[in-house]
């Protein structure tokens, strides 16, 4: 459509002739790159919703009543950062950008001259976005009266998990804790992380649930960053390789993230040889090349090397039990790697004061976090194999038993049998699932299983 104003020009001979001179207007803009199918975020698990998505770059094309123009576009992008999380976005003057933090509306301006502009969501500045739709309005500097505006979803960061149930399951452990769950991964430390995170604050699991899904990463007010290697943002819930691992949307996200990210930063503390060559104990070591190359974890399994780069070791969770899980103090017994590997080596016995001291320093107060064979789960003896290391949580109820499977105190010289409770692979502690805490086993099941504890306070 052709828009004209009529100026006045004097001519000579002809002073009250007029010229109409064409004004060229905005007619339309046109998104140039394809947007994604990925999820409707309806708690069905359907991927029909178009948008765009994070680490793609989107170009788009002003059309004007001219053909050919020079007028400078002017491009605003509004969106309403969410609720759930700080707003990633900082104003900037010379980029154009505002932020009302009350309604929190950011704003981003931008002045162009004719041609293509590319909105570059691969940019860590445009991280807000996700999960958001955003309103592109679009005119040109000389006629702002005449605009075009639009709008586009931009997908959550792991846009084909589904944001309804990702939440609903995140509030199902907010509520019961015991609801985390590796399933058939090697992520039971992370599981522990977290159980006991929950305890001490709900509201930061759901926000680190939340905001995970949403953005891909997240950052403690301590400077500590979750951050998972790019390939799992492409997992699909149909994938073989994610369905392998039978493990709820949530837990997914939050425990592998966790993982893949410890793997990827430079804290990670990678391949732990048990090795002590002054003692000539070698257990457990990884040698040559492999022992030298940083195991990046992709929340898939596939493998020794896969279920390697999983694995949970003993300093990292004492200190991500500060990072993430915010405890002020946080002790290891028995973990150190020269101590483990000699337990593993000498296949060394515990003896029952052990148990009662953890028990002690539970009714205290303090959460315990116990790393065993898994073989203590079922009330068999272990035989300290270096494969088979499992995480659990300890929870008391530590109760004695003579070898007339009768009751007795902790005092008594005829204790022949044990159970206490725990948490392990998503199982109410109470529920009594597993041998360790629903029969009486020998003192034997916990003594060849125990390799050491993490208090936690």
């Amino acid at each position: 459509m052709s828009f004209k104003t009529t100026t006045n020009l004097t001519q000579k001979g002809n002073p009250t002739s007029t010229t109409s001179i064409p004004v060229n207007v905005l007619t339309n803009f046109t998104l140039e790159t394809d947007l994604t199918s990925a999820s409707n975020n309806n708690g069905k698990n359907t991927l029909t919703k178009k948008g765009m998505i994070i680490g793609k770059r989107y170009s788009f094309l002003p059309k004007c009543s001219k053909q050919k123009f020079t007028d400078k576009v002017i491009w605003i992008i509004e969106y309403t950062s969410p609720s759930t999380s700080t707003i990633m976005m900082k104003p900037d003057k010379k980029r154009g950008i505002s932020v009302n933090n009350k309604s929190r509306l950011v704003t981003i301006k931008r002045t162009t001259l004719a041609g293509k502009v590319v909105l570059d969501l691969s940019h860590e500045h445009y991280l807000d976005m996700a999960g958001c739709e955003l309103t592109i309005t679009c005119y040109l500097k000389n006629t702002p009266g005449k605009k075009v505006i639009k709008k586009y979803f931009v997908h959550n960061r792991f846009c084909f998990f589904d944001a309804k149930t990702v939440l609903e399951q995140a509030k199902s452990r907010m509520k019961d804790c015991w609801k985390i769950d590796q399933a058939q991964s090697s992520l039971c430390g992370m599981a522990c992380l977290y159980y006991i995170l929950i305890q001490r604050n709900k509201n930061l699991y759901k926000k680190i649930a939340v905001e995970l899904h949403r953005t891909g990463i997240y950052k403690f007010n301590n400077g500590y960053t979750i951050e998972p290697d790019d390939s799992m943002y492409k997992m699909k819930t149909t994938n073989k390789n994610y369905k392998n691992m039978a493990m709820d949307e949530v837990d997914w996200i939050v425990l592998a993230s966790t993982r893949s990210s410890e793997s990827r930063s430079d804290s990670n503390d990678g391949i732990k040889p048990l090795l002590n060559k002054a003692s000539g104990i070698g257990i457990g070591y990884i040698g040559g090349t492999i022992a030298k190359k940083r195991l990046i974890y992709k929340g898939i399994e596939n493998g020794s090397l896969d279920e390697l780069g999983a694995v949970n070791w003993m300093d990292m969770l004492i200190r991500m039990c500060k990072q993430v899980a915010g405890y002020g103090t946080v002790i290891g017994h028995d973990l150190d790697y020269f101590d483990v590997a000699k337990t593993i080596a000498t296949k060394q016995i515990f003896s029952l004061n052990k148990l009662l001291e953890i028990d002690k320093k539970y009714n205290a107060g303090k959460k315990i976090m116990m790393m065993i064979q898994p073989t203590m789960l079922y009330g068999k003896r272990g035989n300290r194999n270096i494969n088979s290391i499992h995480w659990i949580v300890y929870e008391g109820n530590l109760q004695f038993y003579n070898g007339d499977n009768k009751k007795v105190s902790q005092n008594s010289l005829h204790i022949g049998k044990i159970s206490f409770d725990m948490f392990t692979w998503g199982e109410d502690p109470k529920a009594h699932k597993r041998e360790i805490s629903s029969k009486r086993n020998p003192i034997s099941a916990f003594s060849t299983n125990y390799y050491g504890y993490i208090e936690v306070n």
